[in-house]
């Protein structure tokens, strides 16, 4: 009885703040009793500065007379063309949507009211940061439909399976093209990230489909919040019917369009870069849009085209940074003028069905 025991040796308590996963929560608590409005201002501005910074480092080493000197000898032909290619895809875009309203149980709205809220999305996303124009899209629409419960969560349906469409677009181009173009071989990769996508999406998508992994996950969502997504799986249901061929088509052709208008801004500041310059650039720019950033993409779509332009194909800056700005401009002309007049068609004409 009078051996020795060891020893015992109590744990040194943890302080609180120090618990693994404590603080987190504690921070994410006191991040979501800050209003809505002031955290959105925040991380407006935290991007803003961000894209600020990015662009003074770059701006420190250009030479602002060489970038002028770009606009100068720049081919105002192939700027004219560049709008017109812009302004067809956004036309091919609305008869797009408009094939996905009908499947999603919103037929009925007059094509030129499609047109002209999809116009104004985009003139509201040339001067707005962040995804903007989709709201303005979305409220432009809505005003024509009825005050039906879930038509908001439906037209969000439709824009969200516009975009899916647009993806695997922009992805099938990127396959055809890079297979048919000879590519650097750094970019060799590229053609089978995006061929490997453009597998992946639709096989995503049928686990999403109804009696599918995804709606046995949404039983478990409390009432509400499944109306909405019910709502919002009926808006996007021409991804899983035919009418999806018709639709994936015309936005094929929208986004023909757009890398058509970028190929004519190419041709116009006379860079002398291969085909697959401009397809490299197209791809980057399609991956910058997903950033919240500036308005119209400000700051993220100039470092995806000055930064593989240079890194890729030896461009100089100047010249890369020439070709975003007159890019982006044209965009924006096209997409203002069209806005406006859309504004001016929704403000003489009174909605289809008014609102509650």
């Amino acid at each position: 009885m009078g051996g020795r025991y060891p020893a015992v040796v109590r744990p040194v308590p943890t302080p609180a703040a120090m618990r693994p996963g404590l603080l987190g929560r504690r921070l994410r608590a006191t991040w979501r009793r800050v209003p809505r409005s002031l955290r959105t201002t925040l991380i407006g501005t935290v991007w803003g500065g961000g894209i600020l910074v990015v662009l003074w480092l770059v701006a420190r080493s250009l030479d602002p007379a060489s970038v002028l000197g770009a606009f100068e000898t720049v081919k105002w032909s192939w700027i004219v063309i560049a709008a017109a290619c812009y302004a067809t895809g956004l036309l091919a875009g609305a008869a797009s949507w408009r094939v996905g309203l009908s499947a999603g149980g919103l037929a009925g709205v007059p094509f030129r009211h499609i047109v002209a809220s999809q116009w104004i999305g985009q003139g509201v996303g040339a001067v707005l940061p962040g995804h903007m124009g989709e709201a303005a899209r979305l409220l432009a629409l809505r005003r024509h439909l009825s005050a039906e419960g879930g038509r908001g969560a439906r037209i969000a349906g439709t824009m969200a399976a516009q975009h899916v469409l647009d993806g695997m677009a922009i992805m099938l181009l990127v396959v055809v093209a890079s297979f048919a173009v000879p590519v650097p071989g750094a970019l060799a990769d590229l053609r089978w990230i995006a061929l490997a996508l453009l597998i992946l999406t639709p096989a995503s998508l049928l686990l999403a489909r109804p009696g599918g992994l995804g709606r046995r996950l949404a039983a478990r969502l409390p009432e509400r919040a499944q109306r909405v997504l019910a709502n919002f799986a009926d808006g996007a249901a021409v991804l899983m019917r035919r009418q999806a061929l018709t639709a994936f088509a015309w936005q094929a052709v929208a986004i023909g369009g757009r890398f058509g208008a970028l190929l004519c801004l190419v041709y116009a500041f006379a860079l002398g870069v291969p085909l697959s310059a401009a397809l490299l650039v197209f791809a980057m720019l399609a991956a910058a849009a997903v950033i919240p950033a500036a308005p119209g993409g400000l700051g993220a779509k100039q470092a995806a085209v000055v930064v593989p332009l240079g890194a890729v194909y030896g461009v100089a800056s100047e010249q890369a940074l020439a070709l975003s700005l007159g890019f982006q401009a044209t965009l924006a002309a096209v997409a203002l003028t069209g806005g406006l007049v859309a504004l001016v068609h929704q403000r003489l004409e009174a909605p289809r069905i008014r609102l509650a």
